[in-house]
């Protein structure tokens, strides 16, 4: 009987052993449950904030691609207005020449008259008391051409420039 009623009790020690490693068990993964809980609260609040970040990361990617499209396009255009805007030098370097050319044979025209406009009447007015009146016709005749050869030559250059406004 005693051994009988050591079994039942060390049965019973054996079943409250077990009961009490049961109810820690329970305790430790009631603990351990709340704790992943918690964890997975905190997992998902970040999932969100990652979320929330890479949809903003998009949407500034987005507009600066945008960004980029649209400085590309004033790139192509500002390049495009350069290779006029060289092209129109090109043709004003050309204009400024032709012009310069122009200049200097209109220079050269109008010198030749005039220095012999200058150097008649000097020479009238240094020698006036000396100069027969066969001679004075003359150089009167002389200076006429000259001044002749002036005047035409001023006519010349103002229909070109009426020519050249009506151009423009």
């Amino acid at each position: 009987l005693l051994m009988i009623g050591a079994a039942v009790a060390l049965f019973y020690v054996r079943v409250a052993a077990v009961k009490r490693r049961n109810r820690k068990l329970k305790e430790e993964v009631k603990k351990r449950t709340n704790e992943l809980r918690v964890s997975n609260e905190s997992l998902v609040e970040q999932n969100y904030k990652v979320l929330a970040q890479k949809e903003s990361l998009e949407q500034s990617n987005r507009e600066i691609r945008r960004q980029s499209e649209k400085i590309l396009m004033q790139q192509n255009r500002i390049t495009t207005q350069n290779h006029a805007l060289q092209h129109n030098i090109e043709k004003l370097r050309e204009a400024n020449a032709t012009k310069d050319h122009f200049f200097s044979i209109l220079a050269h025209d109008l010198k030749n008259p005039v220095f012999s406009l200058t150097e008649i009447t000097t020479f009238i007015k240094a020698n006036y008391q000396k100069i027969n009146h066969r001679e004075l016709e003359e150089y009167i005749a002389g200076i006429h051409k000259s001044s002749q050869s002036v005047y035409e030559l001023l006519v010349n250059l103002l229909n070109w420039s009426r020519t050249q406004m009506n151009n423009i």
